[in-house]
């Protein structure tokens, strides 16, 4: 089966939560996303760290795959 985004390809360059996870639902749909992040530091969201404490589970593992 086909998939709708099948033959497309994105070059997703942003970063944090929304448009990463935009990305995430592109690929689902077929498309071939190119993620590009900072050499060194790479995206912002790998480094934040949410505590079980706060009652909140972290947006990037929530989003990230």
């Amino acid at each position: 089966m086909t998939k709708p985004m099948q033959g497309v390809r994105i070059l997703e360059v942003a970063q944090h939560t929304f448009v990463p996870a935009a990305g995430a639902i592109l690929a689902d749909w077929g498309a071939d996303v190119i993620k590009v992040e900072h050499p060194k530091r790479g995206d912002t969201m790998r480094g934040f760290v949410a505590s079980a404490a706060w009652g909140w589970m972290c947006p990037r593992l929530r989003a990230n795959r």
